[in-house]
């Protein structure tokens, strides 16, 4: 099997003005597939079929600028074989115990200061995510789907810089066809149609405003095979004027359109929806309702 495969890579527009400016054009990379596995649905760990990073400089010997980024078909298959290991560590190489704890501290011996970096990425835009996780002694497979996710904005983040340093976001964020799917089940977690948080702002403190969150069509915990039967659905939610500061959140109104819920029990007594928890948690709750009784 391969550790990594990658088809085709290409630069275009290279302009180095000297080193505090140098500019690319566009970076591509098609169809890269890495730690690849055993399996004819999801044949390799991480993958995707393209990644395209548009109008990049670098200035300065210390600040990185990307214009645009677009991922096409990104894949991330995880598994958990055991309580304590997972299937990506069969790529690791064998450590000495201690070697981790040893290396760590030497490397805090002879660190140095935080030097001056500022990174800022603008637009963004994925399409085709499909991202699973798959834990065997819970015979949990949950897959993360969508059609497409959408930035417009800023992200920054400087460190060194004595000015603004840390995490400033600003921008506007769209996701369509959010789905999370059980496949031990055969049902869907949840299914939203459309997902809007408008003019996003965080800043190095952390403190943030959004202006709107808008959610359009939601259904979660799906009951059967039909389209329509889900646990709890609405048709739309939208949030105006959020405000979040240390130990503070305002919220200036909530408007919750279309709710419906159905609940039920199964003829051993159970809730419908129990399907749905791990089954140590449910075993748990069995143990203890029987204790109860």
């Amino acid at each position: 099997r391969a550790l990594l495969v990658s088809d085709t890579n290409s630069i275009d527009g290279f302009d180095i003005n000297g080193l505090n400016d140098i500019r690319i054009s566009s970076l591509t990379m098609q169809e890269l597939s890495a730690l690849q596995r055993d399996d004819a649905d999801h044949k390799d760990a991480v993958r995707y079929s393209r990644v395209a990073l548009n109008d990049i400089r670098f200035t300065d010997l210390n600040t990185l600028d990307v214009a645009r980024i677009e991922v096409d078909e990104p894949g991330l298959y995880i598994v958990k074989d055991s309580k304590d290991d997972w299937e990506y560590q069969q790529w690791l190489p064998a450590t000495t115990p201690g070697t981790t704890a040893a290396n760590k501290n030497k490397q805090q011996e002879n660190g140095k200061d935080e030097s001056r970096f500022a990174v800022t990425l603008h637009d963004i835009r994925v399409t085709a995510p499909d991202m699973c996780y798959l834990d065997k002694p819970q015979d949990l497979y949950y897959c993360f789907t969508q059609k497409s996710l959408d930035w417009q904005g800023e992200i920054r983040h400087a460190t060194g810089t004595g000015k603004g340093e840390g995490l400033n976001i600003r921008g506007t964020l769209a996701l369509a066809d959010t789905r999370i799917r059980s496949h031990s089940l055969s049902r869907d977690l949840v299914d939203i149609d459309a997902i809007k948080l408008s003019k996003i702002s965080v800043k190095p403190d952390m403190s943030a405003t959004l202006d709107a969150l808008a959610i359009g069509q939601l259904k979660a915990l799906q009951r059967s095979e039909q389209d329509d039967d889900f646990t709890t659905s609405f048709s739309s939610l939208d949030v105006n004027d959020i405000a979040y500061s240390t130990n503070s959140l305002a919220i200036d109104t909530v408007t919750l359109k279309g709710l419906k819920n159905q609940l039920s029990k199964n003829k051993d007594g159970s809730f419908e929806h129990e399907k749905w928890l791990p089954k140590t948690t449910q075993q748990e709750a069995d143990k203890t309702q029987s204790a109860d009784q």
